[in-house]
């Protein structure tokens, strides 16, 4: 299963493309890696899979993955906030606590 989701977020799928980043998040089908995560949730997050845009953004809250950048952070899930995100919108609400 994780082949196909790998060969499907290769051809620039966002939605296989985040999911792959949570795959390696979680160690699940592959080893562990919070660089690979990174790298494929921003591919979906910069092509504006939402999902994806909250967890990039909750990555530079926590320093998840990411070194920490409150900046960073509040710009990716304010942008989906923006939207009418209701996920988004309780995420600034934690930022800004």
């Amino acid at each position: 299963m994780i082949e196909e989701i790998k060969k499907v977020a290769i051809r620039g799928d966002i939605e296989a493309q985040f999911h792959l980043g949570v795959c390696y998040q979680n160690g699940m089908g592959v080893k562990r890696g919070h660089r690979e995560a990174e790298k494929w949730a921003r591919k979906a997050a910069e092509e504006g899979y939402a999902k994806a845009q909250i967890v990039a953004g909750m990555s530079y809250y926590t320093g998840e993955g990411l070194p920490k950048d409150h900046v960073k952070a509040y710009a990716w899930i304010n942008l989906v906030a923006a939207l009418g995100e209701e996920e988004a919108q309780d995420a600034v609400s934690q930022i800004r606590q």
